[in-house]
């Protein structure tokens, strides 16, 4: 079976992840590029998938799927868990508290991959953000 091709993807150099593209698919992996300072203004905000953004999760990699611009992207198995676990709490807040529960690590450190992981998404049009209002 073959798989559909995608359309050229863009360059990944201004990205807050650490990634390569290729064409038709491209690799996400949740490490914040040096000097990313908007990871507080993400921390409060809801977060869902846009209509036309699908994603599954496979044995070895989790397969995000645009259907406006037909790309795949391929996301390391950590990246995948995150994913399922922002898109599942509606927020990286509270994501990071349930991942770091179920996993043991520091809820700091988790919230800061999911923060990352929010924005490179956010970038490549495949996840809504909207920030915390001020109160």
């Amino acid at each position: 079976m073959t798989r559909p091709r995608g359309r050229r993807a863009r360059s990944a150099a201004a990205s807050p992840l650490c990634c390569h593209v290729s064409t038709p698919s491209s690799r996400l992996t949740a490490v914040p590029a040096p000097g990313q300072t908007d990871l507080a203004t993400i921390r409060g905000a809801t977060v869902r998938l846009p209509a036309s953004v699908v994603f599954r999760a496979l044995a070895a990699e989790t397969v995000m799927l645009d259907l406006r611009t037909g790309l795949y992207h391929h996301l390391e198995p950590r990246t995948g868990e995150l994913l399922e676990a922002l898109t599942q709490a509606g927020g990286p807040a509270l994501a990071a508290r349930r991942f770091a529960a179920r996993t043991g690590q520091a809820v700091a450190a988790v919230e800061a991959e999911l923060c990352a992981l929010c924005l490179a998404l956010a970038e490549r049009g495949l996840l809504d953000v909207r920030p915390a209002a001020a109160s």
